[in-house]
């Protein structure tokens, strides 16, 4: 690269001797190219010559007892050299404006913001199933149809829309709120026991009591009636409110083996190269992947873009990928069974509810070859009773109807 700058490079230089002209000719004989020749003063000339070949006048200039003084790069010269740097570079910059502006009439990149129980996916399917993905031509398309598209497809949206900046869409979407659950505040209801227990506490708002403080029920038992008898003998149809607290037992059970098997590496870390041009991907190696082996594979993802604003159909990634065995680890017996007591304790908050106290517990644990079991025994107190629907002899159904 040197030689060839010297080659197009021209030097100006000062030839100081006796006969200076005769350097010149013996430097066309042997093929130096000079040019521009001007005489300065007596004995004195100066050339412009190739900076490759200043080394070979100074040579032929000491055969007749010259000397080459004042060497310098041509103004010329120089300025023709940076015109062309910068002509490539003003090329290079103008390449990459077009690259960039006809990117921004194509969608590389969407996001989804607003959604929080319609998934992503869900959308994004949509939205392809609409035309609309990586790679399309935005100033074709119908935002509106978009629209009316992805909400016939994906339910639970109540508003959506896409904004488009440069090639990134932001799909914007509300999800639906819906209704609150009518209840019939004059049709009767019952309340009924969820699990078996001793009842501790009982508040009735309305309806009719069927146990008391100090009864056993059963789950699925009747506490409540929403059907209560008048004096008369005739039933009405109310809608039961109340609290029942009762003392329950539960007895839960968990197990785990205490060795298991354990990934670890089995040889040195490889890494593969691959680049994404819109929707093709080139890799850079025999194969992305180990079939039928165990490995740990790591993505790098690098996007050539100006964040939020445009992104070119470039993407490159970077794998990396260490193959692994599986090992036998035996698990410390505290360790384990800490574990399987907290389980055992989740488990429990989930049945007895927020409002359920926990009175008493004991674990206990056992050992059976290489498996670890664990069991809680506890006392606790919670609410049990759920309202359900009932029926009442004779009481007028929604049709008009009466119940027989």
């Amino acid at each position: 690269m040197r030689r060839r700058e010297l080659r197009r490079d021209r030097v100006v230089v000062t030839l100081r001797g006796a006969q200076p002209e005769r350097v010149l000719s013996a430097c066309a004989k042997q093929g130096v190219e000079v040019s521009r020749v001007t005489p300065v003063e007596n004995f004195c000339l100066k050339a412009t010559v190739s900076a490759f070949q200043v080394g070979k006048v100074k040579e032929i200039a000491s055969k007749y007892q010259c000397q080459v003084e004042n060497v310098r790069v041509s103004r010329a010269g120089r300025f023709l050299r940076k015109g062309k740097r910068r002509a490539l570079f003003a090329l290079l910059v103008a390449a990459l404006a077009l690259l960039s502006w006809l990117s921004s009439l194509f969608i590389w990149e969407i996001r989804v913001v607003g959604n929080e129980t319609v998934s992503t996916a869900s959308i994004l399917r949509a939205l392809d199933d609409c035309g609309v993905s990586a790679g399309t031509f935005w100033p074709k398309m119908n935002i509106d149809l978009v629209r009316s598209g992805v909400q016939r497809r994906v339910k639970g949206l109540e508003w959506f829309t896409v904004n488009l900046h440069g090639s990134v869409a932001d799909v914007i979407v509300t999800e639906r709120t819906e209704a609150p659950e009518v209840v019939d505040n004059d049709a009767p209801y019952e309340l009924y026991a969820a699990h078996s227990g001793i009842v501790v506490k009982m508040e009735v708002l309305q309806g009719q009591p069927l146990v008391q403080r100090g009864d056993f029920v059963t789950s699925g038992q009747v506490l409540v009636s929403g059907a209560p008898e008048d004096i008369q003998g005739e039933h009405t149809g109310v809608h039961a409110l109340g609290s029942v607290r009762v003392r329950t037992a539960y007895c839960l059970t968990a197990q785990m083996p205490l060795t298991k098997q354990k990934a670890a590496s089995a040889g040195r870390r490889h890494t593969r190269w691959a680049i994404l041009f819109g929707k093709k991907r080139m890799n850079f190696g025999k194969s992305s992947s180990i079939p039928g082996a165990l490995c740990d594979k790591i993505y790098t993802v690098s996007v050539c873009a100006i964040p939020g604003l445009v992104r070119l159909p470039v993407t490159l990634l970077r794998e990396d990928v260490t193959p692994l065995t599986l090992t036998d680890a035996r698990e410390q017996e505290k360790a384990a069974r800490a574990r399987l007591e907290q389980t055992l304790l989740d488990a429990l908050r989930a049945q007895i509810g927020a409002d359920g106290e926990v009175i008493s517990k004991h674990f206990s644990e056992s050992k059976s070859g290489d498996t670890l079991t664990v069991t809680l025994r506890c006392e606790c107190e919670q609410e049990i009773a759920l309202s359900r629907p009932c029926e009442v002899p004779n009481f007028p159904t929604e049709e008009g109807n009466t119940n027989d």
